[in-house]
């Protein structure tokens, strides 16, 4: 089981690299978040929590009928970040001034998490999907979806240096 900060390394830094993001514009394990990162064109964060590959996403056992209710860690990562995006949107004039960051917004913070792989069974998938697209302040994203979206950027940018 890989540790958070070895899948930031062997994960996440090279989906931000392939997506071409400027390492000027990410700051790793800023105090309270495992990715801050800026938009390089209006200057507004996102913050970015990483879980493990391994964790938790859906209890056991169905709720009601073929219902499962999302785990203890997926509900406890989503509180987390959004504590972090409050703490975030009410420290930002001190966060810029003590670390001499002018340049840097927080109009609307975007919150990503990225935790687990996808369920196998059907209601497991349904169940976790209408979790994660009721969850609308924070974006959800399995390891198996970040690697797919990887592999097809992977694919264009590919395609696009052959033609």
């Amino acid at each position: 089981m890989a540790s958070e900060a070895a899948t930031r390394e062997n994960y996440i830094d090279p989906a931000l690299k392939a997506a071409y993001w400027q390492p000027s514009n990410i700051i790793r394990e800023y105090y309270f978040t495992d990715y801050l990162i800026k938009n390089g064109v209006t200057n507004n964060l996102a913050l970015i929590e990483i879980k493990k590959p391994s964790s938790t996403l859906l209890n056991k056992t169905a709720y009601r009928g073929s219902f499962y209710c999302a785990s203890t860690e997926l509900t406890g990562s989503v509180t987390q970040i959004l504590d972090q995006c409050y703490q975030l949107q009410q420290n930002i004039a001190s966060i810029k001034n003590n670390n001499r960051i002018y340049d840097i917004e927080s109009y609307a913070v975007h919150c990503i998490l990225i935790i687990g792989t996808m369920p196998y069974g059907e209601d497991e998938r349904k169940s976790f999907e209408v979790y994660r697209r009721n969850s609308k302040n924070v974006q959800i994203i399995t390891f198996d979806e970040l690697l797919l979206k990887l592999k097809q950027l992977h694919g264009f940018l590919n395609d696009s240096d052959a033609n």
